[in-house]
């Protein structure tokens, strides 16, 4: 299914940017489907997906995540996206915490943007190590022993972005 959500998105770039059908011009929630297929695969759960498949899926969820953030992208990464990559970087990598330097970038890019939600510490909390947790998060905002976070202890700043789900216009 990520590669088939693939298809249809580049599909949709290919008839925007020719002027074929200026209507095809993929927005936020284009990209997010097709990173959510991606991060839906799993390599602890039944369903077998092989492991090519899923290093497959993981180089998608990269190469759409740097071309959303670049600064010539024509869309704007939102909760949901930040979201999303870390849950692809939970189900996709091998162990816990591996790839921690793109997990960190994902999370302080997030926090830049302003779009820090408690869906995306929930997240973090299942795509990063222990280590890289106490790393990012403030002290006052975790709490080690039963393993929970604060959000209204992090940085106003880290979720100024943020828009209701029920108030947003997609």
């Amino acid at each position: 299914k990520a590669l088939s959500a693939l298809k249809l998105l580049k599909r949709m770039k290919e008839l925007w940017r020719s002027g074929e059908n200026t209507s095809a011009r993929p927005n936020i929630v284009h990209y997010n489907t097709v990173l959510n297929a991606c991060a839906t695969m799993s390599r602890h759960g039944e369903g077998g997906s092989s492991v090519d498949a899923l290093d497959e899926a993981l180089d998608i969820v990269r190469a759409l995540y740097d071309e959303i953030i670049a600064e010539e992208s024509t869309v704007r990464p939102d909760d949901f996206t930040y979201g999303t990559v870390l849950k692809a970087c939970a189900n996709l990598l091998p162990t816990r915490g591996e790839g921690a330097s793109f997990i960190a970038s994902v999370f302080r890019k997030c926090c830049q943007d302003g779009q820090l939600t408690f869906q995306v510490c929930f997240l973090l909390k299942q795509a990063a190590s222990y280590e890289l947790l106490k790393e990012l998060l403030p002290k006052e905002a975790y709490d080690p022993i039963r393993q929970r976070f604060d959000i209204e202890k992090m940085p106003k700043s880290w979720r100024r972005n943020v828009v209701e789900r029920r108030n947003r216009k997609r």
